[in-house]
């Protein structure tokens, strides 16, 4: 289980395609631990890319404190940094909970771009998404209307978060399409470029 390998200190790679949910099974696990009373540092590779090295580390993941989980989202925007990281004394003192895109994830782990990664890979598979999907419609919704919003979205992860968030900050109704869902995300986007929902 990825919530108690984080638990025990043990650092985690997550991978897969484009859309597959990565960053919405990111955010789930986040939640997971932080239940648990374990902060988790939730850092996006979109904001640390293009920045210097020293500059990301410093500014950013420095504030993690020994112990403390690192979380990284896109991590294949920032194989410089994850390599620079790897080589630091107080890489050894944290743990890491990297999500990126299958080809670049198998690679780094192979080559060992990346900081400690100590169980297999794990791929988020469309049936992990689905039941990551149903969970979390269960966990905020009640029986009728999580089965509504899970038949709109398929029980596609990306789907069903972005539904969930509609209903919670829209007031749309579990029922409503996933077009209409993903309509208001990207207003959210528009009104808000640094706004994501997904991942903070």
């Amino acid at each position: 289980d990825v919530v108690q390998a984080l638990l025990q200190g043990r650092s985690i790679a997550v991978q897969g395609r484009p859309g597959s949910g990565k960053s919405a099974f990111g955010a789930w696990v986040n939640w997971l631990v932080d239940a648990q009373g374990i902060p988790m540092f939730g850092f996006r590779g979109r904001t640390l890319q293009g920045m210097n090295e020293r500059t990301a580390f410093e500014s950013e993941l420095a504030r993690v404190p020994p112990g403390g989980i690192v979380a990284v989202d896109d991590v294949h925007l920032v194989g410089k940094l994850m390599a620079y990281v790897r080589s630091l004394p107080w890489a050894e003192t944290r743990s890491f909970f990297l999500i990126g895109r299958q080809d670049y994830i198998e690679n780094a782990v192979r080559t060992g771009a990346l900081p400690k990664v100590d169980r297999a890979v794990i791929s988020v598979t469309d049936e992990h998404s689905a039941s990551v999907a149903h969970d979390l419609a269960h966990r905020y919704l009640n029986e009728e209307e999580s089965g509504q919003l899970l038949r709109r979205s398929g029980r596609d992860l990306v789907k069903t978060k972005w539904q969930l968030e509609a209903v919670f900050l829209h007031g749309a109704s579990p029922d409503s399409t996933p077009v209409d869902s993903a309509l208001r995300k990207l207003q959210t986007f528009r009104d808000d470029p640094d706004d994501n929902l997904v991942f903070t």
